[in-house]
Formats: C-alpha cells, sequence, structure tokens
C-alpha cells in the first residue's frame, strides 16, 4: 500500500511541473507530447503488465521520474524538454500500471477507494507544488553546492521531493516471481480482455463516460480566464481565486470519495456526482456574478472530483480478472482531453456557445451516461 501512494504521489509530477512549461515557453509542446503519450503508450504498456507483470513497471517508471526531475532541473529549453518527454512516458507506465498492481493486493470491494486515496495524494502534491517553488525561489544560492544553468530562481530545488519519493518508491517495490509470458500471447489477452471489457454495456459506458467527463473538465480549464475576463472583466487575481476554490474543492471531495467507496459500490453514486456537475454547469452558465459563479465552480469540482473511482471501480468490480484492459482503456481515454482546445475553437468560430455552454453541453451528455451505469441492472 506505501508503494501505491508514493507512486501516485510521483504521478503528479506532468502535472507540478506545468509552472515550468510556461516559463520556458514550451506549454503547447508539451500538452501535444502529454497527450500523445497518452494516445499511444497504454495499449504497449498493458501488454507489458501482462508479460512483465506490473510491479516491474512501477519501478521502473518511479526510476524514470527520478531521472526526468534531474533532466528538469537543468534550466535549458532543450534540456527540460526532454525531461518532460521522459515524466510524461513515466506518467503513462504509472496510470497502467499502479491501478492493475493495485488488483492484485487489495479486494475488488476496496479497490475504488483505494484508488481514490491515491487520487487524493497526487491533487495533494500538485497543489504543493507552487509552494516548494516559492520556498526553492527564496533559497539563497550560497546554500547550493552547485549552479545550473538557469538556477537563477533556484526553483528546481522543488524538485528534490519528487526524485526523493520516487527512489523511496522504486526500493520499496517487490517484485514477485511469475511465469513468463510470449509477446504474441501477452498481446492476444490484452486484446480479449478489452473486448470482454467493451463488450458489457455497463463497463462501456464507464468508458465512454470518463472520457466525456474528462473532455469537460479540460474544457472547462482551459476556458477560465477568457470567461472571466469576457463575462466580469477579471484578471489574474479572480483566475487565481477560481482556480484555488477548484482544486480546494476537489481535495476534500476526492478524500469523502475514498472513504465513501470503501462503504457502497461506486457505481452506485456516479449518476449523483454527474448530476451535481451538471449543476455546476449550469450556474457558471447562468451566473451573473462573480460570486455566484464561484458557486458553480465549487459544484462542478464536488461532481467531478471522483469520476476516476467511479470508473475504474466500477469496470474493475465487474471484471476483476481483466485489470490490465481497464487501466489501458481508461489512459487511453485521457488522450480525449485533446479534443477540449479544437472543440472551444469551433464553437468560438461558428458562434454556437461559448466555452461555458461547451461545458454545459458536455455536461448533459454525461449525466444519462452516468445514470445507466449506476442503475442498470445488466450482468457482466
Amino acid at each position: 500500500m506505501r508503494t501505491l501512494y508514493l507512486s501516485y504521489a510521483v504521478m503528479a509530477l506532468p502535472d507540478a511541473v506545468g509552472v515550468l512549461s510556461a516559463k520556458l515557453g514550451v506549454a503547447d509542446v508539451s500538452s501535444l507530447l502529454f497527450f500523445l503519450w497518452f494516445a499511444v503508450l497504454p495499449v504497449p504498456v498493458g501488454v507489458l503488465c501482462v508479460r512483465l507483470g506490473a510491479s516491474r513497471l512501477v519501478r521502473a517508471a518511479l526510476l524514470l521520474s527520478g531521472a526526468a526531475c534531474f533532466l528538469l532541473a537543468g534550466g535549458s529549453r532543450p534540456v527540460a524538454l526532454a525531461g518532460l518527454a521522459v515524466a510524461g512516458f513515466a506518467n503513462v507506465l504509472l496510470q497502467v500500471a499502479v491501478p492493475v498492481q493495485a488488483t492484485e493486493a487489495v479486494p475488488a470491494d476496496r479497490l475504488a477507494s483505494v484508488l481514490t486515496g491515491g487520487l487524493f495524494v497526487k491533487t495533494l502534491m500538485a497543489m504543493a507544488f507552487p509552494s516548494l517553488v516559492a520556498w526553492a525561489s527564496s533559497c539563497s544560492l550560497a546554500l547550493l553546492p552547485f549552479a545550473w544553468a538557469n538556477a537563477r530562481d533556484a526553483w528546481f530545488l522543488a524538485l528534490v521531493p519528487f526524485a526523493a519519493l520516487a527512489a523511496w518508491g522504486a526500493a520499496s517495490v517487490g517484485v514477485a516471481p511469475r511465469p513468463a509470458v510470449a509477446s504474441a500471447e501477452a498481446v492476444r489477452t490484452l486484446l480479449r480482455a478489452a473486448r470482454r471489457v467493451l463488450a458489457d454495456p455497463v463497463s462501456c459506458g464507464a468508458v465512454v463516460a470518463f472520457a466525456v467527463a474528462l473532455v469537460m473538465d479540460v474544457a472547462y480549464n482551459l476556458s477560465v480566464p477568457e470567461t472571466l475576463a469576457r463575462r466580469f472583466g477579471a484578471g489574474d487575481a479572480a483566475v487565481a481565486v477560481v482556480y484555488a476554490t477548484l482544486f480546494g474543492v476537489k481535495l476534500p471531495v476526492t478524500l469523502f470519495g475514498a472513504w465513501l467507496f470503501r462503504r457502497r459500490d461506486a457505481r452506485r453514486t456516479f449518476a449523483l456526482s454527474s448530476a451535481v456537475a451538471l449543476a455546476g454547469a449550469l450556474v457558471l452558465f447562468a451566473a451573473g456574478s462573480l460570486p455566484l459563479y464561484l458557486v458553480g465552480v465549487a459544484l462542478f469540482a464536488t461532481g467531478c472530483a471522483n469520476v476516476y473511482g467511479h470508473v475504474f471501480g466500477t469496470v474493475a468490480r465487474r471484471h476483476p480478472s481483466e485489470a490490465s484492459a481497464a487501466a489501458s482503456l481508461l489512459v487511453t481515454a485521457l488522450a480525449a482531453g485533446a479534443v477540449a482546445s479544437p472543440l472551444l475553437d469551433a464553437a468560438r468560430r461558428l458562434g454556437v456557445c461559448a466555452a461555458e455552454g461547451v461545458v454545459l453541453a458536455l455536461g448533459a451528455a454525461l449525466l444519462p451516461l452516468a445514470a445507466f451505469v449506476s442503475f442498470s441492472r445488466r450482468r457482466p
């Protein structure tokens, strides 16, 4: 269990170093690379989980994450880009392999709770990173034994906790012996498992709902600065308040989800979460003042906080022997986030609706999918 939570803490690295991407002017390249990894790698990683075992991949991913920290600390644009690429690659390995490893150690009825607790740790680390950067930037360079190309701000000291957690996690992973599986057989095993998951209407609906929820969440996050400026004439201070509200609400709701999923089947409350997210999207669409808009942000964050726990818990509980396929499908679905930006641009060009209208439409599409997943009596 300790390794799982350490892995989720390290999994926050690509989210946390977004500040570095913006600083070096490579945010667009970083986002494209991130979604490309998630589109291409999950299935091969799922095959490797079948062939080599999830614990070996978790150890390799943690070691790569530690190496990425050293590259990101280099300060120059090419070295930092290499670090972002390695961090993204390691992140895909963790996103697929950690849930699979959890299924080998955690009972199916507790899996959603444990993974949601891991997401709480990940969110906490991502939120703490800006504070670590502020602390590191205030450090005197006289205290440093070396200086890198861009060491003026000393922000790279904030990467030390990630490197330490990665090393500790890699040392903690126990690799159990397992029979070798041929590559071709591993591919066939994964594809058969994925076909069984997608042939189940409830599990398939959960995967589609996950993709829709992700696009909705990414679209909202991308639209915040433009929406606040257009509707309320607000600047950077208001944007900071909105993001603080968004993540400040998600954090305790995720922790509550970890507690709740120990006591209730994760899929039974999926419809309720989606209804709250839709209510939040409706308030965001109609709000005439910034305080009311913040109420919508809180509702939206509450509804979106535990989507992964709802979906993976549903699929893993219905198909406990198809964990690798389920993790690969969900991580592949993360690539759907790349659709959010073109979708917002198309809505603006066509004059169909503003960004908040896109979020509302996606929320309206999510609710019936979540209701079907929650209330269907179909057996797997």
